[in-house]
């Protein structure tokens, strides 16, 4: 999902501006990405103290594994989700693994007690429904944030998803100001959900007047 300043922040906004973004939030995130890297690949996607990306960068970054199991020919574009990329994996694991290989980004899992499982990166434990993860060199660490987005509602549409969330998390993908994810929980009813989610959204913080 996407976030979006409230619109007193932003200035005066056109008719056009509306629009555009009223037909925007009809898109996935992954079709907005693809539609921003051709239209406009030099353009700026995200900056953070860390780093930045243009859309052709962002593109190229997102969804690697992706796009080349889809290249390879093992699995059709419209079928892209987790739940799709395990399958394919089970069909075919050397190759599968084979492409994991060319990905520069690595994960590193450490073993835990199931009782103090999942936590998050400040060492809380999550919460289905209710932790965000973003990106901490942005965004306040432990903040309340209202989340207005949507969620896969499990046969084939989109159902509306508003929560009051803390963001207690973050995660080596998740750079910039227009990513974020939210913990759906643990189990393969919420992994299906969780793999196939892919949403533009707001978030609207909760913060002290200074």
């Amino acid at each position: 999902m996407t976030t979006s300043q409230h619109p007193d922040d932003r200035g005066d906004t056109s008719d056009a501006s509306q629009t555009g973004r009223a037909a925007e939030s009809q898109h996935s995130l992954a079709e907005v990405v693809e539609r921003r890297a051709r239209e406009t690949p030099d353009a700026l996607a995200y900056v953070s103290p860390h780093d930045s990306a243009s859309w052709r960068d962002y593109h190229e970054r997102s969804q690697r594994l992706a796009r080349l199991l889809v290249a390879e020919g093992l699995l059709p574009a419209d079928a892209v989700s987790i739940a799709g990329i395990r399958e394919v994996h089970a069909r075919d694991p050397s190759r599968v693994e084979g492409l994991m290989r060319r990905n520069d980004r690595f994960v590193f899992f450490r073993t835990h007690d199931g009782e103090q499982w999942p936590r998050a990166s400040l060492g809380m434990p999550l919460t289905p429904e209710c932790s965000l993860a973003t990106d901490k060199s942005i965004f306040p660490p432990g903040g309340m944030v209202l989340v207005v987005t949507t969620l896969p509602d499990g046969a084939g549409g989109q159902e509306p998803f508003c929560r009051l969330m803390l963001d207690q998390d973050s995660g080596g993908a998740i750079k910039g100001p227009g990513r974020a994810d939210l913990y759906l929980g643990v189990g393969e009813d919420v992994g299906k959900i969780a793999g196939a989610q892919q949403a533009l959204g707001e978030l609207y913080y909760f913060l002290l007047r200074p």
